[in-house]
């Protein structure tokens, strides 16, 4: 290679060129830091998906058992409200058979 053509240009043409290398080198490695945290961001996101997928199955099995809890309160509240209904019945029936023991007539 003829080095000679290079001649004209001088310590500013090598300095200019020295800094085009150092740009290039950075702008090399910038490239590279970029291409690297992107890999890096997809995974997470990929792993965040699998994470966020778990929950929703935890938080639809918890939606199960609070409408299953529901069910059987809504449940215990009419058999409750029913052995109430049938001590209340008996109770009546008791004070008038009581009251017609004791001679105490209900009109």
């Amino acid at each position: 290679m003829d080095w000679s053509k290079f001649e004209q240009y001088g310590l500013e043409g090598l300095v200019i060129c020295a800094l085009f290398y150092t740009l290039y080198k950075i702008i090399n490695y910038t490239m590279r830091f970029i291409d690297k945290s992107t890999e890096q961001q997809a995974k997470e996101r990929e792993t965040w998906a699998a994470n966020n997928t778990n929950t929703l199955e935890t938080i639809k099995a918890l939606q199960a058992s609070i409408q299953l809890h529901n069910q059987q309160s809504t449940d215990a509240h009419l058999v409750l409200k029913e052995a109430a209904n049938f001590q209340r019945e008996e109770h009546k029936q008791m004070i008038e058979t009581l009251g017609r023991i004791n001679g105490y007539t209900h009109e």
